[in-house]
């Protein structure tokens, strides 16, 4: 169950809370903002003070997030600077917007963009304000390194040159922060970063990545001017492996954290470097003749380096072009990090969810069951979603789907407190009405400020038929499809788990004979953003066709996921998804 949609309500300090609709979670809007690479975004109330912080740039500040929240800047800044800041604060609260261009205050290699507006209460009065920052150092290096070439340049074809190396950086370090924001993971960051940067910034580039913090080997990804020349660099990854003790080039960058400008590679330098002979002679037959080597360094540790090669001898790197791949290093080192946490979070939720749900469902005589759980978007957090089939005795077993408000720990301890108490109770004997009235009042102890969606079936297979005894509380119906028969939901609405003190919930039976089928589901299915919404109608209609050309109740759920899957990708999806099947057979 999704609280993505709807009003929510995001209080700023010492001002009115100020209502927002919104399509997603704020974690999703956070998780968005933290890929912009070289964006901090800030938010202040009508005191002046920090309440909100984040972007992919707010590393390169120098200040910790507890240094900032709940401070003006004159708390934290030189007086200066924390004046003129204020003074810009007090203009947005009178409803101004301003831009501010500033060097770095505690990170002199940074230099900031900022704009400056208002925050609007939903009456239209202002309560707040906010700071778009871009950090737009690199930019102004290089306009700075083209001038300076512009002002040295004494010929026409010199001043060409010049214009070429202004627009050839730009547009590398816009294609740079393009694919960092648009990249999924880490291979797509070290595919799209080496891309970009040919013929841009070199004839060759590579990234060494170590993808554990214990690896001893970094994962490699080459681009070249000549594709064909891949194939070759990988061949030669082979011939000459990894050496952390070699005294140039990546493994010392990374040893040393230090980066390695070769500015012209000629046989003078080739003898310092004492390779051995046949690396010798693959240097000379690749015409290497200027080489940048950068590491990757975040949060003080190094992940890696990237490597710049120019090829032909028309061409020889210098400090600005440095400068430029060091700043870019920062960028991508950034960008690795965080996917890195981003896919280490995913195994963990995954994880998670995986020991919420059963191992396996029991057999139970004459039924066939079968399950499917998807989950939302990248499926980084743990949602709320659940099922369970357990037996209870002889001819007795719980069915159980339920939802739970909210996603990620949170969700995950009353998720695991849901499914214990249900199935406490339906051991002590309750019936399925005591059953979700005992969930009730353990969540409403434990969990006061919640609540959740529940189902809860009570299945008896005795030796003449099956019967399904359910009581639902505030869940999508189950839906029945008879042998041959269209699709209806079926069972009393009750009221949410978790809301009341003394809910009252009714009982349903369900008689199940061979072929029919029974679909329990969550509000994923149908919970959609505009203009994708499942109304009840098409719902009913995918469910029968997918039981009626199904033979059991495992080709039910594959069918029935297959469907939904083409209506609206799961990955597109706010909100998790499961299936619960249960078909009579033959006993």
């Amino acid at each position: 169950m999704s609280d993505s949609e709807g009003v929510g309500k995001v209080p700023l300090a010492g001002s009115p809370a100020v209502t927002i609709r919104a399509f997603t979670d704020a974690d999703l809007y956070r998780s968005l903002l933290e890929r912009l690479p070289d964006v901090t975004v800030f938010a202040f109330d009508a005191q002046l003070r920090y309440v909100l912080v984040c972007g992919g740039a707010f590393s390169r500040l120098g200040w910790t997030r507890e240094e900032l929240l709940g401070r003006r800047p004159s708390d934290v800044m030189p007086a200066g600077e924390g004046a003129v800041l204020e003074e810009h604060f007090r203009a947005a609260l009178g409803g101004e917007t301003r831009h501010y261009e500033h060097p770095g205050i505690r990170r002199s290699d940074t230099h900031w963009l900022s704009t400056i507006s208002p925050l609007f209460a939903g009456d239209g009065s202002v309560v707040g304000g906010t700071v778009v920052s871009r950090d737009v150092a690199e930019i102004r290096r290089l306009e700075d390194a083209g001038r300076r070439l512009e002002v040295s340049a004494s010929t026409a074809t010199e001043r060409v040159h010049a214009e070429r190396f202004l627009r050839e950086r730009l547009e590398f370090l816009n294609e740079v922060n393009r694919v960092l924001a648009t990249t999924v993971s880490r291979r797509d960051v070290m595919r799209a970063v080496t891309r970009a940067a040919v013929p841009r910034l070199g004839d060759w580039c590579s990234i060494h990545v170590f993808f554990e913090p214990n690896d001893q080997v970094p994962e490699v990804e080459v681009a070249h001017v000549d594709p064909a020349m891949v194939e070759y660099a990988r061949e030669l990854q082979e011939r000459f492996p990894y050496d952390p003790a070699a005294a140039r080039g990546v493994p010392s960058v990374v040893r040393t954290r230090r980066p390695e400008l070769l500015a012209e590679i000629n046989e003078e330098v080739l003898a310092q470097v004492e390779l051995p002979e046949d690396a010798l002679e693959v240097v000379r037959a690749l015409r290497l003749h200027s080489v940048i080597t950068v590491p990757l360094i975040k949060w003080d540790r190094v992940v890696g380096a990237m490597q710049f090669v120019l090829s032909g001898p028309g061409r020889r790197y210098d400090r600005d072009d440095l400068t430029l791949a060091e700043a870019v290093a920062g960028r991508v080192a950034s960008s690795l990090e965080n996917h890195r946490l981003m896919e280490q979070q995913k195994v963990i939720a995954q994880t998670l969810q995986r020991s919420l749900l059963p191992v396996r469902l029991p057999d139970i005589p004459g039924i066939g069951r079968a399950v499917a759980y998807q989950a939302a978007g990248e499926g980084n957090e743990v949602g709320g979603d659940f099922y369970d089939v357990f037996e209870i005795d002889g001819g007795r077993f719980g069915v159980v789907i339920g939802d739970v408000c909210g996603k990620g720990p949170h969700a995950a301890a009353l998720t695991s407190l849901m499914r214990h108490s249900v199935r406490a109770s339906a051991w002590r004997g309750d019936c399925p009405a005591e059953v979700l009235a005992h969930v009730n009042d353990a969540v409403r102890r434990t969990e006061p400020a919640t609540f959740c969606t529940l189902v809860y079936g009570e299945l008896v297979c005795p030796p003449d038929g099956a019967t399904l005894t359910i009581a639902n509380g505030g869940h999508p119906p189950p839906i029945v499809v008879r042998a041959g028969g269209t699709a209806v939901p079926t069972g009393r609405l009750g009221p949410l788990v978790g809301v009341i003190e003394h809910p009252s919930f009714e009982e349903e039976t369900i008689e199940i004979d061979r072929g029919d089928t029974i679909v329990l589901y969550t509000d994923g299915v149908t919970d959609l953003p505009p203009p994708d919404a499942l109304d009840d109608a098409e719902l009913l209609t995918i469910v029968g066709e997918a039981a009626r050309e199904s033979s059991d109740a495992e080709e039910v759920v594959a069918s029935l996921s297959a469907r939904l899957e083409r209506r609206t990708p799961f990955s597109a999806r706010h909100d998790d998804v499961a299936l619960l099947v249960l078909r009579g057979e033959p006993g």
